[in-house]
């Protein structure tokens, strides 16, 4: 109980370890939430944030989805929810958030990585297959297979450049390229997989009505 006590005082965003970009979508969906008249910040306003970053906009165009395209979607499905009384002061985070931002920390746990990006974001409103973001993005067939073929193709790129660069610097020592050569490795294999299940048919999950 008193853990629970302590964890509820802290804020959402220091409970996790995020990216200088992650803290800053995260801060964006506030405003978000503020402009769409909502008394805390949902998933949806999150999607709306990452759909801003230029990274994560020119992956959501590759499947003609854009920011306001999203934005015209989520006005539709929210309008017929009950209006609740307008808060004063900074809105809070709502329980989904909480849940995509454990979901982000499973991946960042998972690859090893000091800091949840923005790209874990990403996958964690994926991943969320309750709300909003989940439905809208599986309409246009952005599912989590796809999302990591990409993501993991953008690491092993900037990895294949880091690598590259450690071997014109002669003041890398050998553990160091060693290092980076086993994270290469294990990145193509993960693309490669990612690939391969990119290319399988996916069974539509089941979505509760927002």
């Amino acid at each position: 109980m008193v853990q629970e006590a302590i964890q509820t005082e802290i804020p959402l965003e220091e409970r996790y370890d995020l990216s200088k970009e992650a803290r800053k979508l995260l801060e964006l969906s506030r405003a978000e939430a503020v402009g769409l008249d909502s008394p805390q910040v949902n998933s949806e306003h999150l999607l709306l944030a990452c759909a801003s970053d230029r990274d994560i906009a020119v992956f959501l165009n590759n499947f003609t989805l854009t920011r306001d395209k999203l934005l015209a979607r989520i006005k539709s499905i929210v309008e017929g929810v009950n209006p609740q009384p307008k808060k004063i002061g900074k809105v809070s985070f709502s329980e989904e958030i909480d849940q995509v931002l454990s979901l982000a920390e499973e991946h960042r746990k998972r690859e090893c990585v000091q800091d949840i990006t923005k790209f874990h974001l990403l996958i964690g409103l994926v991943q969320e297959g309750d709300g909003i973001p989940a439905s809208i993005l599986d309409s246009h067939g952005i599912l989590y297979e796809q999302l990591m073929k990409k993501y993991y193709e953008d690491q092993l790129q900037s990895l294949d450049q880091q690598l590259r660069m450690a071997y014109q610097d002669q003041d890398v020592q050998e553990f160091e390229k060693d290092r980076l050569c086993g994270m290469v490795q294990n990145l193509r294999h993960e693309v490669s997989v990612s690939r391969e299940r990119s290319k399988q048919p996916v069974e539509p999950p089941v979505h509760r009505d927002p």
